[in-house]
Order: structure tokens, then C-alpha cells, then sequence
């Protein structure tokens, strides 16, 4: 869990890094900041993590990150 972790922090710094619009980039944002808070643990997900936060903001990043890419569907297809 640890290494899948590090993997979408990597990611997540990339897609911030690649944004150009101010809405996606503070939604990237908003996405770090709530993995942030949760990145501990997954990490240690054996430990006392509170399981409830965790999904939680876990669905939030998700709807955060849907939000994204339909942004980049739709400006993919206005090149079109």
C-alpha cells in the first residue's frame, strides 16, 4: 500500500503540474490536500487508521478526480 501510495502522490504532482486552468488546478490542489490527510493511513493501514475517514475522503478525491477528467474529455473533444 505504501509503494501504490507514493505512486499517486507522483501522479497527483504531475497532473498539478500539467494544469493550466485555474478550476483544475485548485481541484488538484483540494485532491492533494485531502490525500494528505489520509496518505498515513493507507500507509500503515494495519494500524489504528479510522476506516470511515478514510473512505470518505477516499470518495471525495475520487469525485474530485472525475470532475477532472470530464474537463479534459470535454476540451478533447472541443479540439475535434
Amino acid at each position: 500500500m505504501d509503494k501504490q501510495g507514493q505512486i499517486f502522490a507522483d501522479l497527483l504532482a504531475k497532473l498539478k503540474d500539467g494544469a493550466t486552468e485555474r478550476r483544475i488546478y485548485k481541484l488538484v490542489d483540494q485532491v492533494g490536500v485531502k490525500w494528505e490527510f489520509i496518505a498515513k493511513s493507507i500507509a500503515n493501514y494495519n494500524e489504528n487508521a479510522v476506516p470511515f475517514v478514510v473512505s470518505s475522503y477516499g470518495d471525495r478525491i475520487a469525485n474530485d478526480l472525475e470532475t477532472i477528467e470530464q474537463y479534459y474529455v470535454k476540451s478533447l473533444q472541443a479540439k475535434k
